[in-house]
């Protein structure tokens, strides 16, 4: 498998919300967090001039000093975002703070309880992850705030019809499969194509679980939540208008490398065997994350004291090659 696989992610605006972002001191003598402070949790970010268009950006662990000792300068800018409170929520778009991160793009695997079976399934979300965080002056133009970079193995494609109840306002393809994370681990991930000739490309390539198709693509991300209002008739009186908010979280492709990597390849491409591990990687790894998750649910039925299920740090690989 190619050595160098891309994911990265750029995304800079003002400061939405740092609400879910806090701030701990490690207190466990087995972890590396031990008596240092750090960040953990999600920032908002709005990313348009118009503060519609917020993503949220996930941090595990940001510790105040990195393993030379030295400070860590992404720590310093969530210290200053934070204490600073200067959110769009808080003072509005133009006192909001201004923040730059190169993030990528990574998946929150969990497992939740269908309140129909009772049975636990399988959610996995993608999401923007870690990275470096800086505060600036001056946001670049709106068009290049936003954008994605990465290595995917496609393993199927899934037409998706216009729904504008939904907020799809046209037809578009989903193009479904995997993404590496920096260790190299394979995670499921989905984006939309919506152009025309990339709908046409893709679908010439017929990616498929027995057809993999390993390319590079690039996009960007649209989190919009839009309210609309719907006027219901009323047997006497007034009519009854009824709010109804409707949130759509795309990640979509702009562009695909003009040749796939090669299949069959381990050095420019991916292998079969490499595949292979990947899926037995993933199954382990999702295993341990569904019996963690056991484990939460049987000390809450039970009434014992326990912490909450833990949020894996280790991220997943991919499935046979079925997601």
């Amino acid at each position: 498998m190619r050595q160098k696989l891309i994911n990265k992610a750029h995304v800079e605006g003002r400061v939405y919300s740092t609400e879910n972002l806090k701030l701990k001191v490690g207190t466990d003598k087995e972890k590396a967090t031990y008596g240092q402070n750090y960040f953990t949790g999600s920032l908002d970010v709005a990313i348009d001039d118009a503060c519609m268009n917020v993503v949220t950006i996930y941090f595990s662990c940001v510790k105040e000093f990195k393993k030379d000792g030295g400070p860590n300068k992404t720590f310093g800018a969530l210290k200053a975002i934070k204490e600073g409170n200067k959110t769009v929520l808080d003072v509005g778009a133009d006192a909001a703070v201004l923040v730059s991160i190169d993030t990528s793009i990574g998946v929150n695997d969990f497992y939740s309880e269908n309140p129909q079976t009772k049975e636990l399934e399988l959610v996995s979300a993608m999401r923007l992850e870690g990275g470096f965080a800086s505060v600036v002056t001056k946001l670049k133009p709106e068009s290049e705030r936003n954008n994605f970079e990465v290595d995917v193995l496609l393993n199927g494609t899934k037409t998706i019809e216009k729904n504008e109840e939904r907020g799809i306002n046209d037809d578009y393809l989903m193009l479904k499969g995997g993404v590496f994370n920096f260790r190299n681990q394979l995670f499921p991930v989905s984006f939309a194509m919506k152009k025309p000739a990339g709908i046409a490309y893709f679908e010439k390539l017929a990616p498929s679980q027995s057809n993999p198709v390993f390319t590079k693509l690039w996009g960007t991300i649209n989190h919009f939540t839009t309210i609309k209002t719907r006027e219901e008739e009323t047997a006497f009186g007034d009519s009854v208008i009824k709010e109804y908010k409707n949130t759509v979280r795309e990640w979509v492709i702009e562009n695909a490398a003009k040749e796939p990597y090669e299949f069959g390849n381990a050095e420019t491409g991916i292998t079969t065997e490499d595949i292979q591990k990947l899926v037995a990687d993933r199954e382990v790894y999702l295993a341990e994350v569904k019996k963690s998750s056991e484990e939460y649910r049987a000390n809450k039925a039970a009434g014992t004291t326990a912490s909450a299920a833990p949020t894996p740090t280790a991220a997943p690989a991919a499935g046979g090659f079925v997601f």
